[in-house]
């Protein structure tokens, strides 16, 4: 089993029992999960439930996108299209300016990246934006690309990945842009794109294509190096396992009254290999594209219908023959 996932051993338990932010994260061990709570004074802050003892804590006195192994935190800064970057570790806090509203961190946590919409008379998706490449406290800052469209992640070797087009009337791209902003390769992906998805280690990425012509849309998968491409099950949300074994998807329609049902998809070939839940034993209420795996590839989490408490999927690996 490519996976390595053994259905037999997938147990349901709920995991937080109140309301929870759509924000959520794991920890980055994977013991807890980190969620946006509020405190008297109404500023956000991160609190931390524990998977296996249910205590709670305080991970910090800011909430943002957390850097992968959770050292940094950025936020919106003063200043428009300005990030903060909060350190935890030093609990220092400074500016990054002109970078965007919302930079993406490369995964050796030393630069960021991100789409500077340059202002102007017509709604800002009818400019091409700059793309922004700077280290991680704002020095060394280069405008490495302008396209329609904006950042996707970093592959493997460090390359920014770049998702977009010159015009409104040209397919979208992908484009693998050096740190100098020198182009190294560029493949046509569709008329638009959506979902898309760099794999842990920046080898491959899922993305879906729509209104294009008949045939070329659904949802693909592309190696980043060789520009090779499979297509994927249409209609599915999908989450990488953190070892890049396979993806786990859960189908975005159900019969009604029937629980939603998750399924292993195998790397390299992406391939359908199986059911990961069975509807009889696993009742997967969810909100179906509000669902992470966790750090170990040996859980998920998902936030439930309705009540938004937090649900939690657990699996054993698969015995070798």
């Amino acid at each position: 089993m490519a996976t390595g996932i053994d259905p037999a051993t997938v147990r349901l338990q709920a995991a937080v029992l109140r309301p929870v932010h759509p924000g959520w994260i794991w920890s980055p061990d994977g013991d807890e999960i980190w969620m946006l709570d509020v405190d008297d004074a109404g500023q956000p802050y991160t609190r931390a439930a524990h998977l296996l003892t249910g205590d709670e804590r305080v991970v910090s006195h800011l909430w943002g996108r957390f850097s992968r192994t959770g050292r940094y935190i950025l936020t919106a800064g003063q200043q428009h299209e300005t990030a903060r970057v909060h350190d935890r570790n030093t609990l220092a806090t400074w500016e990054v300016p002109r970078i965007g509203s919302d930079p993406l961190p490369n995964p050796a946590e030393t630069h960021l990246a991100g789409s500077l919409w340059n202002s102007g008379a017509l709604a800002p998706f009818m400019y091409p934006a700059d793309v922004v490449r700077t280290r991680m406290d704002g020095g060394d800052r280069q405008v490495v690309a302008q396209v329609l469209g904006g950042v996707a992640g970093w592959r493997a070797d460090g390359m920014l990945l770049v998702i977009g087009g010159d015009n409104l009337e040209t397919a979208t791209t992908l484009r693998v842009i050096g740190p100098d902003g020198q182009l190294h390769e560029q493949w046509p992906l569709g008329r638009q794109v959506l979902a898309a998805n760099v794999s842990p280690s920046g080898r491959y990425m899922t993305f879906a294509v729509v209104l294009d012509a008949r045939g070329r849309n659904g949802q693909f998968a592309i190696d980043l190096f060789s520009g090779r491409r499979w297509t994927l099950p249409s209609r599915m949300s999908l989450r990488w396992l953190p070892n890049e074994s396979g993806l786990l998807a859960v189908s975005l329609r159900r019969a009604p009254g029937r629980p939603f049902r998750l399924w292993r998809l195998a790397v390299p070939g992406f391939y359908m290999e199986g059911a990961l839940t069975d509807p009889n034993r696993h009742d997967v209420d969810m909100e179906v594209l509000d669902w992470r795996i966790s750090p170990s590839g040996a859980a998920l989490a998902f936030r439930a219908a309705r009540e938004a408490h937090l649900h939690v999927l657990t699996w054993e690996r698969a015995q070798a023959n």
